[in-house]
């Protein structure tokens, strides 16, 4: 399956502007689906909620960093492991 993050985030202060969107395809189904999402966000959150603020965010690392919390986090819940796709969109 695929999951897909989308985050956009403020420029100048490196926090979140709005809810990350998480949507998956092909890996979670079901009744537990909706948990597993909101979870997801959860974690995505506390990633931008500990970066400094005022600092500009290293795309890459903040990228690597969803990624490999998200994977984590998918394969102790569901022990499968999508394919993450994540998009920073800065405004």
């Amino acid at each position: 399956g695929v999951v897909v993050v989308v985050c956009q985030y403020d420029r100048e202060t490196g926090k979140l502007i709005s809810e990350p969107d998480i949507i998956s395809r092909g890996f979670i189904f079901g009744d537990q689906s909706q948990d597993i999402i909101d979870g997801a966000k959860e974690i995505v959150k506390s990633i931008f909620n500990d970066s400094k603020e005022g600092r500009s965010l290293d795309f890459r690392y903040v990228r690597q960093e969803i990624e490999d919390h998200l994977e984590k986090f998918f394969y102790e819940e569901t022990k499968r492991r999508p394919l993450i796709l994540t998009t920073l969109v800065e405004v």
